[in-house]
């Protein structure tokens, strides 16, 4: 029940029989009115003494509009004589409820071909809403009233958005344009900053219905389009629900038919999220706002049930924690729900062919605001609906909203890619920071040198690189606990050498030697200091590509050989816990692989598929990569759009890609001194003119700044067993 309510209200009463069906029905004026009809009319009502009992207790929160005394007509029509003052029934019989007369009007006169997504901004007293089909964010100002004020402004956009939410700091607005999330200007539309693009596999696929939670993090819906747009509608299964907190995707729901509504409970502790075809069913989740995360999946409300109800599609929730559901493709209604229960508590009518969504909005959040649109309609059916496409305005419903959520865009940063080091490297790769040196250790596997580039107190150059000319091909350099010298390959062997010199201090093992083309690629060292590394033979022809590579681990006294029949042997990581392990076969599998690590035995098992590259040329081949403080990876990818992108390893996501000038980025890690920098190698191998003509710094080591998110300290080898 509300209360300190200011419009004026109206109680009514039903009576109903034993078998559930509407006896009378009343409108009763003030208290004092009450108690004077009770008194005049209906003197033996015990359950008029309830609710006589229930006013009193409440005197002066409600007011009740000037209604006269009437009968209703019964349903079964054996008592249509029955006179109140003979009325005795039960207690629980009795239905008190308060309720407003609702009036539907309109609030702009509009032909959208698919509105939709309707946010009511307080700061402008705006309605702000998108038509989907028409490319257009448009902004209806309100009066003092948020009734209109006849002005509209049209943002046209050339692509279809299904949001416009502003943003926390004001500087833009946050909208879907197919696959992709974006800030646009809010005057002119400019996209200001693309932040993230989902399913590039799936081309047809685009963004529907979107929300932002109490702390500020997108939520969003994919979908396919339906191959028709009047029932019998088929739609392939292919969306999913991911949500973005201004530096993470995550993916949460795979497998979703037509995504739609969505919204919290008052208390943020369930989400609604609604599959408009195929089952027709807004679902309830148990919302864990933290982590952000949801479980518990079960059906809130089923509209399989009842064809008259149309198909739910947009939603909203009030301030009592009920759904108010645009449903179209039925009796073209606006319902009330209980979520909790499944209940239909009120029932709008709105003279369009299709409704589509809803919003609480105006200076008191009391009115609720309804798009529409004519998508799909026939001459006649338009006709028939001239305000189809139409925004409206439903007051008097006795009921507020709450305000919407913002995008909190405050952990949005632009990323900056510059060039550290302008370096000519054939095959630059394995970059390792050293925090007691604030130097960046990489290597020019076919230049065969060691490099250290010094960096300045914020992780950027000061121009100095010292280089140590080697006489075989390193492919990784990485300092000793000890501090006596660096873990370096050399071909197919594992040594350590002086760190000032290059000259070899101990030459620990060797492997393959019936195979003389291999060497020893990618490696890097566990948590306990252990090298773990694998082998390639290079390519040098077309397909099919030689597998004869192999992954070793080494703890300083003996060596262990965990797999074979390996293509490029290459970027390699463990996972926050230790207790995975990634490893990359660049060709010919163009796969990132995930594995059981067991720490203490020094074991790997069950292999599975963590990130696929071969679903898409435009990756390139999985090369070097790194792991960051939020247990993401980060992959340097030649042979494709030459890019570094950040991958989920757990879901298989592709979260970000930063472009790289170079033909061929290879290998990334995260350095300076708050290791907020991710650096880049890259390479002039295999590179022709008109490559090394377009991306003249190719060969060059590379800083990305501004990302939101840091890495951690590389692990050191612990050479503490074999010197």
């Amino acid at each position: 029940m509300q209360k300190n309510i200011e419009s004026i209200w109206m109680l009514r009463c039903s009576i109903e029989d034993s078998e559930g069906l509407n006896v009378v029905s009343f409108m009763m004026t003030e208290l004092n009115e009450f108690r004077r009809l009770k008194e005049l009319y209906i003197k033996n009502c015990t359950i008029l003494d309830t609710a006589l009992e229930y006013l009193e207790e409440n005197e002066g929160i409600f007011e009740v509009r000037d209604m006269p005394l009437k009968l209703i007509p019964l349903k079964n029509g054996k008592m249509k004589s029955l006179k109140i003052n003979d009325c005795i029934l039960p207690k629980k019989l009795l239905r008190s409820l308060f309720l407003a007369t609702p009036t539907v009007s309109v609030l702009l006169e509009a032909k959208a071909e698919l509105g939709e997504a309707l946010f009511y901004d307080p700061k402008a007293n705006e309605l702000i809403w998108v038509d989907i089909d028409g490319m257009s964010v448009n902004f209806t100002s309100l009066d003092e009233t948020g009734g209109s004020s006849s002005i509209n402004r049209k943002l046209q956009l050339k692509e279809k958005p299904s949001i416009a939410i502003p943003c926390k700091s004001g500087k833009g607005l946050l909208v879907t344009l197919g696959r992709k999330l974006c800030i646009i200007n809010r005057d002119n539309g400019d996209v200001l900053k693309e932040l993230i693009s989902v399913e590039s596999e799936k081309e047809r696929n685009f963004f529907n219905d979107c929300k932002c939670d109490r702390l500020g993090r997108f939520w969003g819906g994919t979908m396919c389009p339906p191959t028709t747009r009047t029932p019998p509608i088929h739609i392939d299964k292919i969306g999913s629900l991911y949500s973005y907190d201004g530096v993470s995707i995550k993916h949460h729901l795979p497998g979703i038919g037509m995504s739609n509504g969505l919204d919290w409970s008052p208390d943020g502790k369930t989400l609604y999220f609604t599959e408009s075809l195929p089952p027709k069913h807004i679902y309830s989740f148990d919302f864990d706002e933290t982590n952000p995360a949801i479980s518990n999946q079960r059906v809130a409300i089923d509209y399989s049930t009842n064809v008259e109800l149309g198909v739910p599609d947009g939603l909203c929730s009030d301030s009592e924690g009920k759904l108010w559901v645009a449903g179209t493709f039925g009796k073209n209604n606006i319902i009330r729900w209980d979520p909790v229960t499944g209940e239909k508590l009120l029932e709008l009518q709105v003279p369009v062919l299709r409704p589509t969504s809803c919003c609480f909005g105006g200076p008191k959040y009391d009115t609720l605001y309804v798009t529409s649109g004519i998508f799909g309609a026939g001459p006649e059916e338009i006709e028939k609906f001239p305000l189809s496409g139409s925004i409206f305005s439903v007051t008097g419903l006795g009921v507020t909203g709450l305000p919407a959520n913002l995008f909190d865009d405050s952990k949005l940063t632009t990323p900056t890619v510059s060039v550290l080091l302008e370096a000519k490297a054939e095959l630059g790769e394995a970059p390792f920071y050293d925090p007691k040196a604030n130097e960046l250790i990489w290597v020019d596997i076919d230049g065969m040198s060691v490099n250290f580039t010094s960096l300045d107190e914020t992780g950027g150059s000061n121009s100095i690189n010292r280089k140590l000319q080697l006489k075989e091909k390193p492919s990784i350099a990485i300092p000793c606990k000890s501090g006596k010298g660096l873990l370096v390959t050399l071909g197919r062997k594992l040594c350590i050498i002086n760190r000032d010199n290059g000259n070899i201090l101990k030459e620990l093992f060797s492997v393959e030697p019936e195979k003389e083309n291999n060497r020893f690629n990618d490696c890097k060292c566990d948590r306990l200091g252990r090298f773990w590394g694998g082998t390639l033979c290079p390519p040098s022809g077309p397909p099919p590509f030689p597998t004869e590579g192999n992954l070793y681990s080494y703890d300083g006294v003996s060596v262990k050989h965990h797999l074979s029949g390996i293509g490029i042997s290459n970027g390699l990581d463990w996972s926050l816990d230790g207790k995975t392990f990634y490893y990359t076969d660049s060709l010919p599998k163009i796969q990132i692989y995930s594995f059981d690590f067991d720490e203490t035995s020094s074991t790997i098992s069950n292999q599975k598929v963590a990130i696929d590259y071969s679903t898409s040329r435009d990756l390139g081949l999985p090369d070097g990569l790194c792991r960051d403080s939020e247990g993401k990876l980060w992959v340097a990818s030649p042979n494709g759009k030459s890019n570094v992108t950040r991958w989920d390893p757990v879901t298989g996501e592709k979260l970000l890609e930063l472009q790289v000038p170079v033909v061929k980025p290879t290998s990334c890690c995260f350095g300076g001194p708050k290791y907020d920098t991710l650096y880049v190698t890259s390479g002039l191998f295999n590179a022709g003119p008109e490559e090394i003509e377009k991306f003249p710094l190719s060969g060059s080591i590379f800083s990305v700044t501004g990302l939101g998110v840091t890495g951690l300290p590389a692990n050191l080898f612990d050479d503490s067993k074999c010197m």
